[in-house]
């Protein structure tokens, strides 16, 4: 079974927390009520994630935090089922991450842990 990392300790937070706590200033930007994530995918500034996580992971007094292209590999590697658009929003282009139904994450990430549906 793999090692969590911080990144996978946050996300499976924020699954866990209904996008609150941590999650919830990213999960608020994101297209749709948090309740929606439960039903379906949703829309989440790449931005306000990453920023999330790094808030977390000074609370958690992390020694290093990875830089975001890692995170966003990590990201990917972890929920294979993420994709990325990059829309315009007031004008300017930005990174979008689309996250599956909450139920879906965290299935993924047991599975890149190897602890399976009922682990």
């Amino acid at each position: 079974e793999a090692t969590a990392t911080a990144f996978t300790r946050f996300l499976l937070g924020a699954i866990d927390d209904d996008g609150a706590a941590p999650g919830a200033d990213w999960m608020a930007g994101a297209t749709g009520a948090a309740d929606d994530w439960d039903i379906g995918p949703v829309k989440v500034r790449a931005a306000d994630l990453f920023a999330e996580f790094e808030r977390w992971a000074r609370q958690a007094h992390l020694r290093h935090i990875p830089a975001r292209s890692v995170l966003g590999q990590e990201l990917k590697a972890l929920i294979p089922e993420v994709t990325a658009l990059k829309p315009r929003i007031n004008g300017r282009q930005e990174r979008v991450v689309v996250l599956p139904s909450r139920e879906d994450c965290r299935r993924a990430i047991r599975k890149a842990l190897g602890a399976g549906d009922d682990g």
